[in-house]
């Protein structure tokens, strides 16, 4: 369910200036520092290439120093995956607990939770949100609470929701303080290639200098 891949958020840019009066000069330097050049006293010189060099030393001195200002520790990351078959966690109407399925998880630093078809998917669902929505929320609910035991340990820092995709990232609340840049997308593939009833959803986060990217698929 859950896998260290390349972010689904990325976004392709590109700025243009459009004044040639400063794009011009800008094209002749770089040209110039790309060139050989050489001195009086027969030594062929490149910046370029120079400057390389120079990047590449001082990388090479910070990996030697990294001891001086680098600390590790160790984080459990717990992933799970359920495919729900549009029910909800109750039988008879008496609701039914998850702690059996995520109790490894409550011991856990990051819980990422990954659920398939959490409505039906039919034409209503993939055109009208509002169930999906709805259905979303009852489970956030009930993982959060499953998780918590009422002690407010975990906190959800990331969803996103697609028809019948869902995907929820908790934290544990001693780390809500190192996680940063949390970002969530989806991508939708199914009829015509556009429909929700089949894509992927994404919830990217740093913990502490580490950054993770949780994907749920159907």
């Amino acid at each position: 369910m859950a896998s260290l891949a390349s972010n689904l958020c990325a976004q392709n840019t590109t700025s243009f200036n459009l004044n040639p009066e400063v794009t011009e000069p800008l094209l002749e330097k770089e040209v110039i520092d790309t060139q050989d050049v050489e001195t009086e006293d027969g030594r062929v010189s490149n910046k370029q290439y120079a400057q390389k060099v120079k990047d590449a030393w001082v990388y090479k001195q910070i990996q030697l120093r990294q001891g001086e200002f680098t600390s590790y520790r160790e984080a459990k990351v717990f992933c799970g995956t359920w495919n729900v078959n549009a029910k909800k966690a109750q039988v008879e109407g008496v609701s039914l607990s998850l702690e059996s399925w995520l109790g490894q998880a409550m011991q856990c630093d990051i819980v990422a939770i990954g659920l398939q078809e959490i409505v039906d998917l039919n034409a209503v669902n993939v055109a009208v949100d509002n169930k999906s929505v709805k259905t979303s929320q009852y489970w956030l609910d009930k993982i959060g609470k499953s998780l918590d035991g009422g002690n407010g340990t975990f906190r959800l820092v990331g969803s996103r929701h697609l028809v019948g995709i869902l995907i929820c990232v908790f934290v544990r609340v001693d780390h809500l303080s190192r996680v940063k840049y949390v970002d969530t997308e989806q991508v939708a593939v199914g009829v015509m290639g556009i429909a929700g009833n089949k894509g992927g959803v994404s919830v990217r986060v740093q913990f502490y200098d580490s950054s993770f990217c949780f994907i749920n698929s159907h």
